[in-house]
């Protein structure tokens, strides 16, 4: 009976001990990181296919880094103006959704705010109106004392309030396709947007009647936002440079018809990234400068031969010239006396 049950409570261990094994090791553990991705429903960037699933420039672009870094990725849909505080939290590890890098929020540029990559997107504001309109809006100018729709959060926001000022008539949806709902409907005289994103949905489908408006605004650069301090910064600039250099992000970008605006600008990086190049520089001239000394105290192909000579060696032969000197300068001086003696003689016979 004893037998029996130790072989019972023996089987009861192993069996815990392989779900403890397959809990650490197997496909369903911790050994794989995972990299989510805070994004919003933007057409090219990140948007639903016809199966419910999430596609996109950002979207694969963001696949094909998480293959490269060995990382699970996934996509965690947040309200824009919540941004901040879902990458704060830990709720996600970056904003991975046509983030304009070089823009405030409230005052505060957004290189304080997070940490970014490389830029590699161009992009722009744009003014959505309805087609019949089109006349009304020919310079900035006939935006003030109009309404305007703009996501909350978004760089179009800072737009629309620096254009229209603080008594202008704003709605702010939580995603830019709501601002052109705004638009089509009447409710407001036009919306601000990316470009590349009224580009793709403007004057088709649901949105036949409306168009992008002939003014033109500054131009933006789009990167990935990090909570500040991340590591995955230098990690994630890394893949995207050995993508860019081997043609993929190119042919991405070619598949949403993005060619013309993919660009790597590395103006965009953060302090911890720069601080990150700046270590591998300092690397590289430390092992520059002992290769260079390597290759002066092998002058002669051995650590003792004729052509090392040391520090300490010369200073030796420096001390041997100046006794040489001092000595010469001894027996100088003893002719001259000899000579002064003999002249004394002299003198005295």
């Amino acid at each position: 009976m004893k037998r029996i049950v130790y072989l019972l409570v023996a089987g009861v261990m192993l069996v815990g001990m392989m779900f403890a094994f397959t809990a650490c090791n197997g496909n369903g553990g911790n050994d794989i990181e995972e990299l989510v991705c805070g994004i919003t429903d933007y057409e090219p960037m990140n948007y639903r296919d016809d199966q419910g699933e999430w596609t996109g420039f950002d979207t694969e672009f963001a696949l094909m880094v998480g293959e490269k870094l060995g990382m699970n990725v996934s996509f965690q849909e947040i309200e824009w103006a919540n941004k901040y505080a879902e990458l704060n939290s830990g709720a996600i590890d970056c904003i991975w959704n046509g983030f304009t890098a070089n823009t405030e929020d409230d005052g505060v540029p957004r290189s304080d705010l997070v940490d970014m990559s490389y830029g590699y997107m161009l992009n722009q504001q744009c003014i959505v109106i309805r087609t019949t309109r089109d006349r009304e809006f020919r310079t900035e100018s006939d935006l003030r004392g109009k309404s305007a729709a703009v996501e909350k959060g978004s760089a179009g926001e800072n737009y629309a309030i620096k254009a229209l000022g603080d008594n202008a008539r704003i709605v702010t949806p939580p995603a830019q396709t709501g601002t052109l709902l705004e638009v089509k409907s009447g409710a407001v005289d036009f919306a601000v947007v990316d470009l590349l994103l009224a580009q793709k949905m403007t004057g088709v489908g649901d949105y036949t009647d409306l168009k992008i408006a002939n003014i033109t605004l500054d131009s933006e650069m789009y990167a990935i936002a990090f909570k500040k301090g991340s590591a995955l910064t230098a990690k994630v600039n890394q893949a995207m440079m050995e993508l860019y250099d081997d043609g993929k992000l190119e042919e991405l970008a070619k598949k949403y018809k993005l060619e013309n605006s993919l660009l790597i600008d590395k103006g965009t990086e953060t302090d911890a990234d720069a601080d990150a190049d700046a270590d591998t520089e300092a690397n590289g001239e430390d092992e520059a400068e002992e290769e260079t000394e390597t290759g002066t105290n092998a002058g002669s192909g051995t650590s003792t031969g004729s052509g090392n000579q040391t520090a300490t060696e010369t200073e030796k032969e420096t001390d041997d010239d100046e006794k040489t000197d001092d000595n010469a300068d001894d027996k100088a001086d003893a002719d001259t006396d000899d000579e002064k003696a003999d002249s004394d003689d002299d003198s005295a016979s």
